[in-house]
């Protein structure tokens, strides 16, 4: 099977959900990164074209998306451990300080699933490489973390200002 089959063959089998506001921007993302990145671009258009897009405020906060920290296995195996990475946009990227970008493999296998959901993704030579992820995180400053607080609290997102 190529890699891309697989990668198809695997987020198939996964609900892959996704706010609408990491759509608008990975939407943007991929249109930008085209010609430069043809693969990369194309794999998260196929990703969009997937997922189930819902507004930011019925997201549980369990599920990836750009900002997040993902605590995740390779593998299946603990052999390695658990690894940690925040799902970034590219000019956010900096593998060496966990900082992933969404047109990478990993960041484009990660986003969209919830903690507990498991997924056979290509790596980047195009080996299918089980990811689960196990834990995620959100920054206190993230855009729709009111939304989420609000809603918490008993006070709706209606009004649609912070």
């Amino acid at each position: 099977m190529t890699g891309a089959a697989e990668q198809e063959a695997g987020r198939e089998a996964q609900t892959v959900v996704i706010r609408q506001s990491d759509a608008d921007v990975l939407h943007a993302i991929a249109i930008h990164t085209l010609l430069s990145a043809p693969r990369a671009a194309g794999a998260l258009l196929d990703e969009l074209h997937r997922a189930e897009i819902r507004a930011d405020e019925t997201v549980p906060d369990d599920v990836v998306g750009l900002g997040a920290w993902v605590t995740f296995l390779r593998g299946g195996q603990a052999t390695t451990g658990p690894q940690r990475v925040q799902v970034v946009s590219p000019p956010d990227a900096d593998p060496a300080s966990g900082r992933v970008s969404v047109l990478s493999s990993l960041g484009a296998g990660l986003i969209g699933l919830r903690v507990g959901q498991s997924i056979a993704w290509p790596d980047r030579l195009g080996r299918a490489e089980l990811l689960t992820v196990i834990d995620v995180s959100w920054p206190a400053d993230r855009p729709h973390a009111r939304a989420t607080a609000r809603r918490d609290a008993g006070g709706g997102c209606e009004g649609g200002s912070s």
